[in-house]
């Protein structure tokens, strides 16, 4: 049965929103192919490595922890069909993870629903997830579109969800391991408590020099995500638009337009556009 749409949220847990295909899944089917995959990536977990991304599945709470070298999280996961996405309160959760198959791409089921994803709801994490190969869906008619319209909308694409045995970052389950890890959750309960603790027991210098270090090593978290996860994140789009741009059949407005899209998200990226906003202050200070 599916999924209950409640509004209640607790204030400890991120909230992850999960839609899947209703043309091609029934709840349980659904349901039962995304715990299969939360076991794989469970099953991968290496609690001797610090700097491992574990990832901990809880089927009776529906929710995951994950547990990285930077921060502890709880995510809340719902899971309800995509017909629902017009009765559903996008603004409580943090995330949105879309289940589909090859015949989703054949009915434009993204396309007739993107409108839902405006970027006034600021999701940190947008993911499509699909059980079968990318070399299996690019000769589609569709594809093509289908890729543009995720471009636009700032969804990750991950392919071959169903191999659960193959545990990598370029796709598959450790793709999508290493895209919930990449993303800014918040931070789980037990985490905020226990530096709590860890500073009650620090004298009053000692705690205002240990919440400086905290503000620097919490720039620097962000920093490397950037520089690491969120980049290979960006250039999987930008290798999308280049495969895009190989087709003959594209014109050469379609080709420019894909071209720019790729320039604004390195622009992004590497926050040029905060630069040039910095420069034109200072000028105007100077007048």
């Amino acid at each position: 049965m599916e999924s209950k749409i409640e509004k209640k949220e607790d204030i400890n847990e991120s909230k992850l929103l999960i839609l899947y295909d209703e043309l091609q899944f029934s709840y349980d089917t659904a349901k039962q192919k995304l715990e299969s995959i939360f076991k794989a990536i469970e099953s991968n977990n290496n609690k001797n490595d610090k700097n491992s991304k574990n990832f901990y599945f809880n089927e009776k709470n529906s929710t995951i922890k994950l547990e990285n070298k930077y921060y502890i999280c709880d995510i809340k996961f719902e899971i309800y069909s995509f017909n629902n996405i017009d009765k559903l309160d996008l603004s409580v959760y943090e995330g949105i993870l879309l289940f589909f198959e090859e015949t989703s791409i054949k009915n434009k089921i993204f396309a007739d629903k993107s409108h839902h994803f405006d970027e006034k709801y600021n999701f940190s994490t947008c993911i499509i997830i699909f059980e079968e190969e990318q070399e299996d869906l690019q000769n589609l008619e569709l594809f093509d579109d289908f890729i543009g319209q995720t471009i636009d909308k700032h969804f990750e694409v991950i392919y071959d969800c169903q191999n659960l045995k193959n545990f990598n970052t370029d796709d598959g389950i450790g793709a999508f391991n290493l895209s919930l890890h990449s993303t800014q959750w918040k931070a789980s309960k037990d985490n905020k408590e226990e530096k709590k603790d860890i500073k009650e027991k620090k004298d009053e210098k000692t705690e205002k020099k240990e919440e400086k270090m905290e503000k620097k090593e919490g720039n620097k978290f962000y920093k490397e995500l950037n520089d690491t996860e969120e980049i290979e994140k960006i250039f999987g789009k930008i290798k999308e638009i280049k495969e895009l741009n190989k087709d003959p059949n594209i014109s050469m407005e379609e080709r420019r337009n894909n071209a720019e899209k790729a320039i604004m998200m390195l622009a992004d990226m590497f926050h040029l556009d905060d630069d040039d906003d910095e420069e034109k202050e200072d000028d105007e200070d100077k007048k």
